[in-house]
C-alpha cells in the first residue's frame, strides 16, 4: 500500500498570485513530496457562508475567483500532490454549523448544504477536514460529514483528544457511509503530544491502520526530518502506519526543505 504523505498549508494560498509568472506557492508545493495539501482554515458563519481570509461562498453561491478552481487543479495534475482538502476550525465554525443543523438547512435545499454544494463546484477539493476542538457534538459531526458526502466530498478528522467520541462518530457514520470518512489526522503535536497512534488504532479496530494518520509539527516534536523519521519508526514499529502528515506550511523549516520532511515520513514507515 502506497504511504501517504500530507501538509497542512495554512491561508488562502491559491489566491496569492500577480498573474505575471508561475504561481509560486503552487510550484513549491508540487515539488514539495507530499501527496496531500490540507488547506487550513475555513470557517463557516451564521448564514452557512463560508470564507478563508475573505469570502468563499455566500447566499449559496461561489463568490470568490474564477482562477482558484483552475489553480487547486493544476496544483493536482502537475506534481507530486494528488488529493486537496479543505480544513474546517474555529470562529465558531461548528457552533453555527450545529444551529444550521438544528435548522435543517443541511438538507438539500438549505443554506448549509447550498454553499457546501457551491463550495464543491468550484474549489477542485477533494474532501472536507474536521477541526472541531471546542463543541464536541456527535449530531453535528454524523449529520454535518453525511451532508458533505452525499454532496460529494470524503470526510477527514483531525482529533487530538476525545478519542472515543471520533471513533464513535465514525462508526456511526460508517453504518449508513461506509466510505465517507477516509482518515483520522491525528494530531501528535502541542495539546496532541502524547497522543499514541497505535492506541487510537485499536479504538477504531480492524480498518485502524488504514485511517490514523499521525502528525507532528516542526515548531512543537519535529524539528528536524531526523526527528520525524525517528517519530515514524517508533510508532510504526507498534502497529504498520499508511501515513502521516506536517503542521504547517509557514513554520521555520531552516535550511530544509519541504521534500525532507515528507521524506522523512515515508523513511520512518518504510524503515520497518
Amino acid at each position: 500500500m502506497k504511504t501517504i504523505t500530507a501538509f497542512y498549508v495554512p491561508g488562502a494560498f491559491y489566491s496569492d498570485h500577480d498573474g505575471k509568472g508561475p504561481h509560486v506557492m503552487m510550484e513549491k508545493l508540487k515539488k514539495s513530496g507530499f501527496d496531500t495539501v490540507i488547506n487550513w482554515s475555513f470557517h463557516v458563519g451564521e448564514d452557512g457562508s463560508i470564507s478563508n481570509q475573505g469570502d468563499v461562498t455566500s447566499g449559496g453561491a461561489f463568490v470568490g475567483s474564477e482562477k482558484w478552481k483552475t489553480r487547486l487543479a493544476d496544483l493536482k495534475d502537475s506534481g507530486s500532490v494528488n488529493k486537496l482538502l479543505l480544513s474546517f476550525a474555529g470562529f465558531n465554525t461548528f457552533t453555527n454549523i450545529s444551529n444550521l443543523i438544528a435548522n435543517k438547512e443541511h438538507k438539500k435545499g438549505g443554506k448549509l448544504y447550498n454553499n457546501f454544494k457551491a463550495l464543491y463546484d468550484n474549489m477542485s477539493a477533494d474532501g472536507i477536514d474536521l477541526d472541531d476542538e471546542s463543541v464536541y457534538d456527535k449530531k453535528l459531526i454524523v449529520e454535518f460529514s453525511l451532508m458533505l458526502y452525499k454532496i460529494g466530498f470524503e470526510v477527514t478528522f483531525c482529533p487530538y483528544c476525545d478519542k472515543m467520541f471520533w471513533v464513535d462518530c465514525y462508526k456511526e457514520i460508517s453504518i449508513t457511509a461506509p466510505n465517507a470518512v477516509t482518515a483520522f489526522n491525528l494530531q501528535c503535536y502541542s495539546g496532541g503530544e502524547g497522543n499514541d497512534p497505535s492506541d487510537w488504532i485499536k479504538a477504531i479496530g480492524s480498518e485502524g491502520s488504514n485511517l490514523v494518520y499521525p502528525g507532528v509539527g516542526v515548531s512543537f516534536n519535529a524539528k528536524t526530518p531526523a526527528a520525524v523519521t525517528s517519530l515514524f519508526k517508533a510508532w510504526n514499529q507498534k502497529k504498520n502506519l499508511s501515513g502521516g502528515f506536517i503542521w504547517k506550511s509557514n513554520d521555520n523549516f531552516g535550511t530544509n526543505t519541504w521534500k525532507d520532511y515528507s521524506d522523512a515520513i515515508y523513511s520512518g514507515i518504510k524503515s520497518n
